[in-house]
Parts: C-alpha cells; sequence; structure tokens
C-alpha cells in the first residue's frame, strides 16, 4: 500500500511539474538555443523595407515559395527617423512589421544599420547604440514567438570605424549586456567585425561565451560574383571553374575554424548570384547565375549554414505585388539607366533558392514506419516505435498542433530538448545520445498540452 502511495506521489509531482513547465509558455526559459534555431532558419530573404508601407501580401508570398525567414536591415540614422512623425511612430512601424513578418509564418531576423555611424563611430555616442537595441529588446521581450533574433549588425567594411576591434567589442559588449539585462535568452547574432569569416576572430570572447543564445553571422558574394575591377574577368564563369569553385570554399574556411574552436552557431547574411555590381560592359548570363546558385547553395548546405540571398527588390515587386520575371544586371554606378546585356530568368533563380538543397536540419532522417494502423491518442497524435532504440516518429492526426512544439522530459520533469512541429505529417526527435529509460513527450500549441510516455531501450 506504501508503495502504491508512493507511485502516486510520483505521479502527481510530475503531472506538477509538466503543468508548472507550461505554464509559462512565453517566458525566457521555454526558447530555443542558437544550436537549435539555427536548424530551423533555413533559406532567408533579405529586405530594407520601408515600415510606412510594410506589404503582407509580399511575406505571404515569400512563405509560399519556400523562404523560411526574412533577415531586414532596419536603418536608424536620422535622416531616415526623420521620416516619421515622431521616434516613437519609427518604432512603432518596425514593431508592426515584425509582427507582420510572425503572421505570415516566417522568422524575424531585426538587423541594425546606421550608416554614418558605422563609418564614423567617434561622431556618435556609444549610448546612441545601446538604446536602439534596448528599445527593440524592450518592445520584443513580451512576444511569445520564440523565433525572433537580433543581429547587431548588417555589415561592418574594413574601412568602417565600428569595424575597429576595440570599438567593436566594446559596443558590442555593452550592447549584448543591456539586451540580457532585458531578455535573458532572445538570440542574439554578432556580425563579422570585417563582413568576413575572417574577422569573426576579433571577436571578444567574453562576449559570447557561457551564452547559449549566441551566434555570429558572416557573410560574402553579397554582390555577386562581381568582377575584381574594370576589364577584369568575374569570380565566376560558365558552370564555374576549379578556381572559382575554390574562390567560394575559401570564403568558409576561417568561418567553420571559428565555428569549431567556439562552438557559436553560424549564419550567412547575405549572398547574391546575379552580380549587380559588375562593371563589366555585359552581365551576368543565366547559366553563370544559375550554376553560382547551386554551387554556392551546395557549399552553404555542406557547412549546414543558414543564409539569407540579396534581396527582396531583385525578385519580387511589391507595387504589382508580382514575382519579377526579367531583370538585367548590371546597372551603371554613373548613370539611371540599365547597362545592354543579358536579361536574367529570375523565376529560375527563385525556383532553385527555393527548392535546392534542404536548409532545414530540425528534424532526422528515418525510414521507420508502423508494422499496423497508427492509433492517435485522443485523435491528437501517435508516437513510435515505443519502445525505441532512439529516432521517434511522432504522426499528427490534423494540423491542429502544426504550429507548435514538442519538449522531451525525464523521469523527473526536466526538460532535454525542445523541437518545433515543423510538419504536419510527421516530426522526428532522436533520442539515441539518451541513457535507457522512461521519458516524455509533450505536445503542445500554446492552448493545449498533451503528453506520452515512452521508454528509451
Amino acid at each position: 500500500m506504501r508503495d502504491f502511495r508512493n507511485i502516486t506521489s510520483h505521479i502527481k509531482l510530475l503531472l506538477f511539474l509538466i503543468c508548472f513547465l507550461f505554464s509559462g509558455l512565453a517566458s525566457n526559459a521555454q526558447r530555443l538555443r542558437a544550436d537549435q534555431f539555427a536548424k530551423i532558419l533555413g533559406r532567408g530573404i533579405a529586405a530594407a523595407p520601408d515600415f510606412n508601407d510594410a506589404k503582407q501580401s509580399t511575406l505571404n508570398q515569400f512563405k509560399i515559395r519556400g523562404f523560411n525567414h526574412v533577415r531586414f536591415r532596419c536603418d536608424a540614422a536620422p535622416d531616415y527617423i526623420s521620416k516619421f512623425a515622431s521616434e516613437k511612430a519609427y518604432f512603432d512601424n518596425l514593431e508592426n512589421y515584425v509582427d507582420r513578418i510572425i503572421v505570415a509564418e516566417l522568422i524575424p531576423v531585426i538587423s541594425w544599420t546606421h550608416d554614418p555611424m558605422q563609418a564614423n563611430p567617434e561622431d556618435f555616442t556609444m549610448a546612441e547604440f545601446i538604446d536602439w537595441w534596448k528599445e527593440i529588446a524592450n518592445r520584443m521581450k513580451d512576444k511569445p514567438e520564440d523565433n525572433i533574433a537580433f543581429n547587431l549588425g548588417t555589415e561592418f567594411a574594413n574601412k568602417d570605424g565600428m569595424a575597429e576591434t576595440t570599438i567593436y567589442n566594446e559596443w558590442h559588449r555593452e550592447a549584448v549586456k543591456q539586451i540580457r539585462l532585458i531578455d535573458s535568452t532572445r538570440i542574439i547574432i554578432l556580425p563579422s567585425p570585417d563582413k568576413e569569416g575572417t574577422g569573426l576572430s576579433r571577436i571578444a570572447s567574453d562576449i559570447y561565451t557561457d551564452d547559449e543564445y549566441m551566434m555570429a553571422e558572416f557573410h560574402s558574394y553579397a554582390a555577386g560574383p562581381k568582377s575584381e575591377g574594370t576589364g577584369k574577368p568575374r569570380n565566376w564563369q560558365g558552370t564555374g571553374s576549379e578556381s572559382d569553385k575554390d574562390k567560394v570554399r575559401e570564403q568558409f574556411v576561417s568561418a567553420m575554424n571559428w565555428h569549431s574552436s567556439t562552438g557559436i552557431p553560424l549564419y550567412f547574411g547575405a549572398w547574391m548570384p546575379m552580380g549587380n555590381k559588375d562593371v563589366e560592359a555585359l552581365g551576368i548570363e543565366d547559366e553563370e547565375a544559375q550554376s553560382f546558385a547551386r554551387f554556392f547553395m551546395d557549399v552553404l548546405e555542406e557547412n549546414r549554414l543558414p543564409w539569407a540571398v540579396n534581396a527582396l527588390q531583385h525578385f519580387y515587386d511589391e507595387d504589382s505585388k508580382k514575382w519579377i520575371l526579367t531583370k538585367q544586371f548590371p546597372k551603371p554606378k554613373a548613370s539611371n539607366d540599365y547597362a545592354e546585356g543579358p536579361w536574367l530568368d529570375m523565376p529560375t533563380l527563385v525556383d532553385i533558392l527555393t527548392t535546392y538543397g534542404n536548409f532545414r536540419w530540425d528534424t532526422i532522417s528515418d525510414d521507420t514506419t508502423p508494422s499496423t494502423n497508427v492509433t492517435f491518442d485522443n485523435e491528437v497524435f501517435a508516437i513510435y516505435p515505443n519502445p525505441t532504440s532512439g529516432p521517434v516518429n511522432i504522426k499528427f492526426e490534423n494540423d491542429k498542433f502544426c504550429n507548435g512544439f514538442v519538449k522531451v522530459l525525464n523521469a523527473y520533469g526536466a526538460v532535454l530538448e525542445v523541437k518545433l512541429i515543423s510538419y504536419r505529417d510527421k516530426t522526428i526527435i532522436d533520442l539515441h545520445n539518451y541513457s535507457s529509460g522512461l521519458y516524455y513527450i509533450v505536445i503542445s500549441n500554446n492552448v493545449e498540452v498533451i503528453s506520452k510516455a515512452i521508454i528509451k531501450e
């Protein structure tokens, strides 16, 4: 009898822990860590939106076509903010744009930019940079979505004053500190001090050490495979020579070495397949753009890097609400007229960008299928096999939980893993690295919570 009471007591305690864990679903403690977040970020598109004219239809189209996130530049320069009725109106519109991205079921990556401050930080105070991010952190902290990231800078060039190591580290160290006082688990993405992967090693380690919600961003080929000067060949021609391919691969070596030594997940913030700043008389051809896109995405996939492509205005016309069919590159810097050159097949490029490769690592490849018909608990979900040696399939009867998440709890109620439910048909988790014993699979859609026990053999 005493054993029965003990068992009952343990069950009550476990149920209490589960209820407690899910009582604050929007709390910081429930958020995805950076390594988990990097796995769902996937394909993205870069945008520099006019917050006064944020079109929901555009964002909906990006979701339909297969993009997972939007990295949008937020101009914090006074001349841009002056376009709004007040500074409050500027931040209100910015927040509205974030909400629109969320409504479209995309992930917002908020990226700060301020060309005058980046070039000459001595003309400004660090507080102006910090205060901007504090305002953003305060406005975002109560949003229930896990999927919002703060990219602390869009791009720092070597010539910029903010790229100088001492200034960069001082300003970003304080920005991270102030954001963490407001929101301890929001994803923060540190930009490379010189844009490319070679600059990551200049970031002071105390800024990111022991922070599970920290990522870093680097990029190259943001203007495509452009030429290195007038009359010189592009960095990519035809289907790409081995030398061309080596130049692409070289852009990732330093970054991946830094990632290996620090464990900080990486994000590739900008690249372009079209070469829109090429200064040659004739722009890039279809074959070149398409082959470059495929190879570049191969390298991104090999390194398991989420990415954003430059840029919204090249692929989608917000005024006509249509995808651009053809576009001519390059556009000379000294003229508003397009140079004579090939008109690129933009729909084919979009198809490549949105279908080539995978870029989602939130599920584990598994061929396990149930030997009998699946039985759904409460007509919601089924898990199999149970017991399992590792992989666990979670199949849903309907889309009731398609925007929710799965948690793995041990027998004492401690959360071991959190994963978004990304697909209606099946989500897969892996218990391979866990010891044998009893676990609980808990499903939530922020309203309803259902759990089921599973045995790891």
